[in-house]
């Protein structure tokens, strides 16, 4: 497995209409566990999105941001990033006036091979519960 983890600071006074582009590289296979970090003190003044080419995939929603203060946001995810296609942009604007603000993005790639096998795994499990109860 591969786990990566990234820190941005974004300059104060950043407007939105002057988003901050930082290219990461992952490695090729897919995304399978997502990670925000927002520290303490940013009292929801630094935003954040991830964008793979044209497409926002984090958070999903078009115009959603990733804002908050002493944050820390995990979820599961199924992205695949093929061959070498495997950049993505990560969009930050800090409307501070006073101060810089950090985030922390760090994400979990596998196989798909790897991923696929527990993703239907998970969705029988999910099924199971549904139909007769919790799985023990």
């Amino acid at each position: 497995m591969s786990y990566y983890s990234f820190s941005i600071t974004t300059p104060k006074n950043t407007a939105k209409t002057d988003k901050i582009k930082r290219v990461i590289t992952l490695g090729s296979g897919v995304i399978h566990n997502v990670r925000v970090r927002i520290p303490p003190g940013s009292r929801g003044v630094l935003h954040c999105q991830v964008n793979h080419h044209l497409h926002q995939i984090a958070p999903t929603g078009e115009e959603d941001d990733f804002h908050g203060d002493d944050e820390d946001i995990k979820y599961k995810e199924f992205y695949e990033l093929k061959g070498t296609d495997t950049k993505l942009d990560v969009l930050t604007w800090n409307t501070s006036t006073k101060y810089e603000h950090e985030i922390i993005l760090q994400f979990g790639v596998l196989p798909k091979w790897v991923v696929v096998p527990y993703a239907i795994a998970q969705t029988a499990k999910n099924a199971w519960s549904k139909m007769i109860g919790s799985w023990g």
